[in-house]
């Protein structure tokens, strides 16, 4: 699995944050398309991907809240143990 590909990042107004792996698999919505599920606490407004701060040289996820925006790295690792992939948010504004 090569993590550079493209990915489905979705937030909802309950707080939870989602980002999938979509398969080649003929069976919609495999478990194993789902990387990442979080709680943010708050309602996710809007969601975007890509370069916000000069500082990092990895992707970067914009999500904005009903009151703040908070930018942060998207750093993906693959651990094939138990066939899950991991990823780790870095909290940049």
């Amino acid at each position: 699995m090569n993590f550079n590909l493209d990915k489905i990042v979705v937030g909802s107004h309950s707080g939870i944050l989602r980002i999938y792996n979509p398969s080649n698999s003929e069976i919609d919505g495999q478990a194993t398309d789902l990387l990442l599920e979080k709680n943010l606490h708050m309602p996710i407004v809007q969601i975007e991907i890509g370069s916000f701060v000069n500082t990092s040289s990895a992707n970067q996820i914009a999500i904005l809240f009903s009151h703040k925006l908070s930018v942060y790295d998207y750093i993906g690792k693959i651990l094939k143990r138990k066939m899950k992939c991991f990823v780790e948010f870095k909290f940049l504004i």
